[in-house]
């Protein structure tokens, strides 16, 4: 009887890890495979990448998929998605995730937390571009890793404090500036001591005599004067840093703040 109750226990396990592929070690699962889009090998090998990430930063990184958004754009649908894993799990990370959307035929991602400031609006739309090269082939898993490979490199380079992404060592910009500097300062002095040296000495007056300078005098006649008036429009122009620093938010039907953006295929 024992026997029979632990084959039967055995089997229901079994049956659970089969039907829910992506479980993690975590409080609670990181990718949500609802179309169906990953491989079970697949679905194994984001989770723990999600995982992992995850751990090292102290966010959720988490990747969904699904096919129905019953009746919700994207965007909604993301945000609600990922507020109601956090909330049913009682955690309040910050966080970022990928949507997959078959039922709208876009992808998304929404931001919470400190993602908001790390993943900037020209962040988003440079991990979008290189995601849909990966759709466009249908390659869904590729997008997914595209995502966390820019989502791992984003969460290295921290909150964009300029328009460049790349991380940029000041000292050796300053010492190469100052050895250009004094290496041009140094020629030009060579140059000009050289010069003056080659001058023989008895025509050194005659030099000085030459380079005297002949003024001419010219007198300017007044002709007709004209005035014209024209309206200058105020040009309304951003600057890069601020366009490339910059993340659009918004608010999910939990009340919570969101970043994001999205992108039809």
């Amino acid at each position: 009887m024992k026997r029979r109750v632990v084959l039967l226990l055995t089997g229901l396990f079994a049956i659970f890890f089969v039907l829910s592929p992506c479980v993690s070690a975590e409080e609670y699962p990181l990718v949500y495979d609802e179309a169906g889009l990953f491989s079970e090998q697949e679905c194994w090998v984001l989770e723990e990448k999600t995982s992992t990430l995850s751990a090292n930063y102290g966010v959720d990184i988490m990747i969904t998929t699904t096919s129905d958004t019953k009746g919700k754009p994207a965007q909604e649908y993301a945000n609600d998605f990922f507020d109601s894993v956090q909330i049913n799990a009682g955690m309040d990370k910050s966080g970022v995730m990928l949507l997959i959307d078959m039922d709208n035929r876009e992808v998304y991602i929404s931001t919470y937390g400190s993602l908001i400031d790390i993943y900037t609006d020209a962040r988003i739309n440079t991990t979008l571009d290189r995601i849909m090269e990966e759709m466009s082939d249908g390659d869904y898993t590729g997008a997914a890793e595209v995502f966390l490979v820019n989502t791992e490199t984003y969460l290295d380079l921290g909150s964009p404090t300029s328009g460049d992404d790349k991380p940029k060592n000041y000292v050796w910009i300053i010492i190469i500036s100052l050895a250009s500097g004094v290496a041009v300062g140094a020629g030009a002095c060579l140059a000009v001591t050289v010069k003056y040296k080659r001058l023989p000495s008895k025509n050194a007056l005659a030099s000085i005599r030459c380079s005297e300078p002949v003024l001419a005098t010219q007198a300017d006649r007044f002709v007709t004067e004209h005035t014209s008036c024209v309206k200058i429009q105020p040009q309304h122009t951003s600057s890069s840093h601020s366009s490339r620093s910059s993340s659009s938010t918004h608010r999910s039907s939990s009340r919570r703040t969101h970043g994001g953006g999205g992108r039809k295929f």
